[in-house]
């Protein structure tokens, strides 16, 4: 029958509730550092099983990593997190201290100074990466425009990754 809905008995006193759903996977949300509202239904999860192809093509054409042979983009992709946030979110604030460099995979963002919007970023823009190098502190405020996935290189693997394939570290 068509359209029809099963139900359980949930206890002698209740009315009949529908029965729960078969293990429904959690909705997802913004990741640490976002104000943790749910994603819209059918937004991307956080990569768990690796870099899609779509995600290596835009990582590959990105200006920041277009120039590495095979091997070094190859030992980068495998230390990236990736991680999603809704939009208007702070990625990352003026003035704070950063660790990662990220990377956008999918969605955009603004960039502002002292309030001022500079620039908006897209696929295979980056930010953070001179707080890899520790030359200063983020000079710059980002902020998701719209639900946006990042490709995210923590200073600690970044250290790691630098040492193992020295064409791979900031000069």
């Amino acid at each position: 029958v068509g359209g029809a809905r099963r139900f359980r008995r949930r206890s002698a006193r209740t009315r009949r509730q529908p029965a729960a759903p078969a293990a429904a996977a959690p909705r997802p949300r913004a990741a640490a550092g976002g104000r943790g509202r749910p994603l819209s239904p059918g937004a991307p999860f956080p990569m768990v099983a690796g870099a899609s192809v779509e995600d290596l093509k835009v990582l590959g054409e990105s200006p920041l990593l277009a120039g590495l042979g095979i091997k070094d983009l190859s030992a980068l992709v495998a230390q990236l997190d990736q991680v999603a946030f809704t939009a208007n979110t702070i990625l990352e604030r003026e003035e704070a201290p950063g660790d990662q460099l990220c990377i956008l995979l999918e969605g955009h963002a603004r960039v502002r100074r002292h309030g001022l919007a500079l620039n908006t970023l897209g696929p295979g823009d980056y930010f953070g990466g001179l707080s890899l190098a520790r030359v200063k502190r983020g000079s710059v405020t980002v902020e998701s425009v719209s639900i946006v996935r990042l490709a995210r290189l923590p200073r600690r693997r970044y250290e790691t990754l630098a040492q193992s394939h020295p064409s791979l570290a900031l000069h």
